[in-house]
């Protein structure tokens, strides 16, 4: 059925090779979606400032590259490792720099407070936070839900790890270690997804679009070829809601969801088999999961 649902996928792709390609980001918007949870105009947040690193990276475009691509060695004795820009290529990251270079000029930085720049924990809900953490790339993406639902969702391979429930992260090691150590999840793995839902990853491989923020929470989109997708998660009453929205898509896909004894999955998008669910592409797909205990 899948092989079925992907070969259908695979006419769509090539029907749609002479589209004209997406609109391009500037790299104000490359900086905002990829870079500024961790980098702020005149502070260390994270990482260090956009002034502190024009301060270091003016006229030398390509060291700036060099190391947004592979940031080694490690550079801020007291701060965390950065991961690697992977979901860049070389074209965004000049447009980063255009824009840092630009944003930074006649600012200075502020002066910083005594004392560990780091919290031991991260406790605010709703949070997005960019971590290493197990069992997931490098580029990783840990969202802290409204309750005690928490999820990983890899930027690299541009789909959900797995969900756990309880508090949110301990980033002390993380932070402590200068990035060669891993977060610790505060709280129990209750779901843990082998592969994406969506047939056409097999396609290729996706590329991470970044993401956009509404009441606190991301919408990750990527692409594979001409196909773009937006993934949402949302809390609900016992569990939480995932919506796909698709630009230029067939108008049915055939999902297959991680089977699970600790969710059921219900969704008003199409008919269901198993753990399979046939959906209409036109409006967003979205699918309640519920905690069975």
């Amino acid at each position: 059925m899948r092989f079925l649902t992907s070969a259908l996928f695979a006419a769509t792709l090539i029907s749609l090779s002479a589209q004209a390609p997406p609109a391009k980001l500037t790299g104000k918007q490359i900086y905002t979606l990829h870079c500024s949870a961790c980098h702020q105009m005149d502070k260390v947040q994270v990482g260090p400032s956009l002034v502190e690193i024009a301060q270091l990276y003016r006229g030398k475009q390509a060291d700036f590259i060099k190391w947004c691509l592979n940031p080694l060695p490690h550079k801020r004795k007291n701060g965390p490792q950065m991961p690697a820009m992977i979901q860049l290529n070389e074209a965004d990251l000049k447009l980063v720099y255009d824009h840092l270079m630009f944003a930074t000029k006649g600012k200075k930085q502020a002066k910083e407070k005594k004392g560990d720049s780091f919290p031991e924990t991260l406790s605010a809900r709703p949070l997005v936070q960019r971590m290493f953490l197990d069992h997931s790339g490098p580029a990783s993406i840990a969202v802290a839900l409204p309750g005690d639902l928490n999820l990983c969702w890899d930027a690299g391979a541009c789909r959900l790890r797995y969900l756990w429930k309880g508090g949110f992260l301990n980033a002390f090691p993380y932070w402590q270690g200068n990035g060669n150590s891993l977060a610790q999840l505060k709280g129990d793995k209750i779901l843990a997804e082998e592969q994406s839902p969506l047939p056409f990853l097999a396609f290729g491989k996706p590329k991470f679009l970044g993401y956009s923020m509404k009441d606190g929470l991301p919408t990750f989109k990527y692409r594979v070829g001409e196909l773009e997708v937006h993934e949402r998660f949302e809390a609900i009453p016992d569990g939480f809601s995932r919506s796909f929205t698709f630009k230029n898509a067939p108008s049915e896909l055939l999902l297959e969801f991680q089977k699970s004894d600790k969710f059921t999955y219900s969704s008003e998008s199409g008919p269901w088999t198993s753990n399979l669910l046939r959906a209409t592409t036109t409006a967003p797909v979205v699918i309640q999961y519920k905690l069975t205990q």
